[in-house]
């Protein structure tokens, strides 16, 4: 079977344009856009992204970074933004479910 050349780009211009960056929905999560604003005005916010995850049935944020010379402390927050917990204290890791990136700098040094 013996695919053209103009289906290949039509077929990775289909894929790579349902893929764009949606607009974050931050309705009723004030607390987090404000951690965000945070975030964005410090030195080292190319080394902070948030994941969101699934924490017993509930939706929680995990604060989370990749920096090179930093002591990390991981923190889990639920919607309404109360602290959890820490990751590898009083929550494992393996207790959140469906983990997936929700917001990361636009300079972001993680995930290149």
């Amino acid at each position: 079977m013996k695919i053209s050349l103009v289906t290949l780009i039509c077929l990775c211009l289909l894929f790579t344009s349902c893929q764009e960056d949606e607009p974050l929905d931050l309705e009723g999560l004030e607390w987090l856009q404000a951690e965000i604003a945070d975030i964005q005005q410090s030195s080292l916010a190319e080394y902070f992204y948030i994941n969101e995850a699934e924490y017993k049935r509930d939706r929680v944020f995990i604060i989370e970074n990749c920096c090179p010379f930093c002591s990390t402390v991981v923190s889990v927050y639920s919607e309404e933004g109360e602290l959890l917990g820490y990751i590898g204290d009083s929550i494992a890791t393996d207790q959140l479910k469906d983990q997936r990136l929700f917001w990361q700098p636009e300079d972001a040094a993680c995930f290149q």
